[in-house]
């Protein structure tokens, strides 16, 4: 008989799933930093402690060679009363450098132990966590995406249209694909307000991995010196970010010909803006990945005033126009250029 399971919050799932994925990080992590701990102790007994005790032997050896000849001379010689001189300091001397020498040689051959020793522990160790490495690798990242999916999954059957009046539609709206838990904006007032609907829900954005940026051309243009001075005269409240913050951005946004940012609610870990590209069909939600916020503007120092705007700001740029649109929270177009500036097809 087919049974159902009873899910009374998609956002418990969406932060179990948070949660998990950090957990495969913090093992990750943790790992990384042993494996690299053991690999310094390694390094300092294969290099600098076998090269040192090296130049030691070296060293003493001549230091013993030089006290054997100082011995040897002062048994040749006799005094001006024809007697040999005592020559106890000097045979002290031997001694010494002989102990010494002894000392460079065992430690030397001590060396040699341990370096074979702490070779066979890192082996022994990476065998003993291959499992936990494999489940921080592989077996996390796929109960995480398997975790994503079944909430996608009840997003969709949470959005799917009812009869009014029937208890179902209470559910309805407790999320949907494109905007999970976030409250519904008044009606648009601009024709770019629609780009609004592109950008994918939190859970999907939270799920960025961070990723380096290279230097990149980006097709999209950029903003303009003398538009750059009109927005800062917009007279949007700033909100500034933080360098290492993270900007999500759809895959490969910057082959766009054109491009838009929206600022959203924070996520957990402090991300609020969005970029994507400005010509994707409606309702499309592909895959995200996040750049850190001073890595974005080393390539795109155009943008250091749009990413100071509040939330619920979205700005348009494209190839053509440069800046296109500046929409604030009620989605008022405040750098409106009617003649230039194109409506998306979404």
């Amino acid at each position: 008989m087919a049974t159902g399971a009873r899910v009374e919050s998609i956002e418990a799932l969406k932060h179990f799933k948070i949660t998990l994925i950090k957990f495969g990080e913090k093992i990750s992590a943790a790992l990384e930093d042993a494996e690299s701990e053991m690999g310094h102790v390694l390094n300092w007994l294969e290099n600098e402690q076998t090269t040192y005790w090296a130049a030691q032997i070296r060293k003493r050896h001549d230091v013993l060679e030089k006290a054997k000849e100082a011995l040897r001379m002062k048994k040749l010689f006799k005094d001006a009363t024809g007697r040999t001189p005592s020559a106890v300091d000097e045979e002290k001397a031997v001694a010494v450098a002989r102990r010494r020498l002894e000392i460079a040689q065992q430690k030397a051959i001590e060396t040699k132990k341990w370096v074979g020793r702490m070779q066979k522990e890192i082996l022994l160790y990476k065998g003993q966590v291959m499992r936990l490495v494999t489940a921080a690798s592989t077996d996390i990242p796929a109960a995480a995406a398997q975790l994503n999916n079944y909430v996608l999954t009840l997003e969709q059957y949470a959005a799917v249209p009812v009869e009014a009046g029937s208890s179902a539609a209470m559910a309805a709206g407790e999320g949907s694909m494109t905007r999970a838990a976030e409250p519904a904006r008044r009606e648009s007032k601009s024709p770019w307000a629609g780009l609004r609907r592109l950008t994918p829900a939190a859970l999907v954005r939270d799920a960025a991995a961070l990723v380096p940026l290279v230097d990149v051309q980006w097709p999209s243009g950029s903003i303009m010196a003398e538009d750059r001075q009109t927005l800062v005269g917009l007279g949007l409240p700033p909100e500034p970010i933080e360098p290492g913050e993270r900007i999500i951005c759809a895959a490969d946004v910057w082959k766009a010909s054109a491009v838009y940012l929206e600022r959203l609610g924070k996520l957990p870990d402090g991300a609020s803006w969005y970029v994507g590209p400005a010509e994707m069909a409606a309702g499309s939600v592909g895959s995200c990945v996040a750049v850190k916020a001073e890595e974005l503007l080393r390539g795109r120092p155009d943008l250091q005033e749009a990413l100071q705007f509040p939330q619920g700001s979205l700005v348009v740029i494209s190839a053509g126009t440069g800046l296109g649109a500046v929409l604030d929270a009620q989605d008022h177009d405040l750098f409106a250029k009617p003649d230039e500036a194109a409506t998306p097809a979404v």
